[in-house]
């Protein structure tokens, strides 16, 4: 029997990263004895920042969120895509550009074009951190995902001669591709190069026997999700992200 999560946890990489503590309500519904569970949880652990991910359908939550002094971070959407529903694939132009693996000798440039390209994330909407710090932490996952040794977790990049016009990161869990970073050089954008890349990942992806894909985007990208459903995707669900900040440190 799986045991479920706790109610709150601590986020160990992204206090470190942060610097400060940092914590996560794990249920995407709560009831008010939950809500006062995971609030002495952050005090007790002196907890700085507070995350939570609440289903955007249940008005209890909501109201419990606003009650308790978080603010709205994002409105996340899920898309996904499924070619067991008889999706086909993009079309795509495939002239000049070459799709292959990142390599770390890519790292730097990589780190380069994810600088102010996720300024929708719930992040850097957040006032509260760092831009700088920002700017570093898509920088670290993407070389976290490059550099790592575990199996179903990559980054494909999409070459225009000697320049990476954009690149895509990925985890497999449960038998779903999750695209969890998926950029575009800004020289690149409005040039339908997202849409190339999309296409060329989902076709390698099928090759290599996954036939169902997950991203999530922000509420207020419009850009993105017109991307995604151009491609094929669908909307699968919206949540919302909720942050609430302690002046106990």
């Amino acid at each position: 029997m799986n045991k479920r999560p706790p109610v709150a946890e601590k986020l160990l990489w992204d206090s470190k990263f942060f610097g400060f503590p940092m914590a996560r309500i794990n249920p995407v519904v709560l009831t008010p004895d939950q809500m006062k569970s995971a609030l002495e949880f952050c005090l007790k652990n002196r907890i700085r920042c507070l995350f939570w991910r609440a289903s955007s359908n249940d008005a209890l939550s909501v109201e419990l969120a606003e009650e308790h002094g978080f603010h709205l971070a994002n409105f996340r959407m899920t898309y996904e895509f499924d070619f067991d529903l008889g999706h086909v694939f993009p079309q795509v132009r495939e002239h000049e550009f070459k799709f292959r693996q990142a390599r770390r000798s890519d790292l730097s440039e990589l780190m380069a074009i994810s600088k102010n390209l996720y300024l929708d994330s719930r992040y850097y909407y957040d006032r509260a951190f760092s831009r700088v710090a920002c700017d570093r932490f898509y920088g670290e996952w993407i070389k976290k995902l490059v550099n790592s040794q575990k199996t179903g977790q990559q980054v494909y990049v999409l070459d225009h001669g000697k320049k990476i016009a954009a690149y895509i990161g990925y985890e497999v869990s449960d038998g779903t591709v999750r695209l969890v970073l998926v950029g575009v050089s800004h020289s690149y954008q409005g040039r339908g190069v997202g849409k190339i890349l999309l296409g060329l990942f989902l076709k390698q992806m099928f090759k290599e026997g996954f036939t169902k894909f997950e991203v999530v985007t922000q509420g207020r990208n419009i850009a993105s999700q017109r991307l995604y459903q151009s491609c094929g995707f669908k909307i699968a669900a919206s949540h919302i992200d909720y942050h609430r900040w302690f002046e106990h440190i």
